[in-house]
């Protein structure tokens, strides 16, 4: 290959909160780059050593109160422009630059603490993202789901002071495969709605030692979170961590 090149780049950040008696109003924006990694430049089977570097602005506006000391809400809004979108139709296909994209969506959280020991949490995010590349093909874009819902219970078991968590998150289609016009046969694929369940169990053992159990996809979920790499069916993790 004849090698490109040399790029930098410069990403500058910034961010303002304005605090409440409890609560927060904040905005933030950001310029992120996202440089091709030495597989996706050199890999004999998906490698593009002319890949230029994927950039983001980004720009967010929220506000987030607690009542009661007991609920807390929260809501953003979110824009995002992407240039030189980095990503691949297929595990057979190279790296390639998709072109540029918006997304555009909003957030909503809370978080309840009913009772001492237990906390109930929900999160929905809602995407919308147009390809806004001149020439295009499509005006869909790879791997943007068109929403996203979290949810969880925490509760601190008495008596034994063990930590149960357990989350669910459950995401909606997102396009897989699109056309661009440097590969216009490509095929238009969606993902199916998915939605994986996991399980933590961990205890505090002389104050610097925890031990865990995490059983993951509980419920043995058939999905993708990358075409054509299946994700793992039900397994479990046992460990311990030290912390000083």
């Amino acid at each position: 290959y004849e090698t490109p090149g040399i790029e930098d780049s410069f990403n500058p950040m910034a961010g303002i909160s304005y605090l409440l008696d409890n609560g927060r109003i904040y905005a933030s924006a950001a310029h992120k780059t996202r440089f091709p990694t030495l597989q996706y430049l050199y890999s004999v089977s998906s490698g593009n050593p002319y890949l230029k570097p994927e950039k983001t602005m980004n720009y967010v506006v929220g506000a987030e109160y607690t009542f009661f000391n007991k609920l807390t809400l929260g809501t953003s809004g979110f824009f995002y422009q992407v240039e030189n979108l980095i990503d691949r139709p297929d595990r057979n296909s190279r790296y390639q630059n998709y072109g540029d994209m918006d997304v555009v969506g909003f957030d909503i959280s809370t978080k309840y603490a009913p009772i001492d020991r237990l906390t109930l949490s929900a999160d929905y995010t809602y995407n919308h993202g147009k390809n806004v590349t001149p020439n295009r093909v499509t005006d869909d874009v790879l791997r943007v789901p068109k929403y996203k819902v979290d949810a969880g219970v925490y509760y601190l078991i008495p008596y034994i002071e063990t930590q149960l968590d357990v989350s669910f998150t459950w995401v909606g289609t997102m396009w897989t495969s699109l056309p661009t016009p440097g590969f216009p046969t490509t095929a238009y694929k969606k993902s199916d709605n998915f939605g994986v369940c996991d399980v933590k169990i961990s205890k505090i053992l002389f104050t610097y030692i925890t031990l865990y159990c995490e059983l993951h996809n509980i419920f043995d979920s058939e999905y993708e979170s990358e075409p054509s790499f299946p994700s793992p069916g039900r397994n479990f993790w046992v460990g311990m961590k030290a912390s000083f």
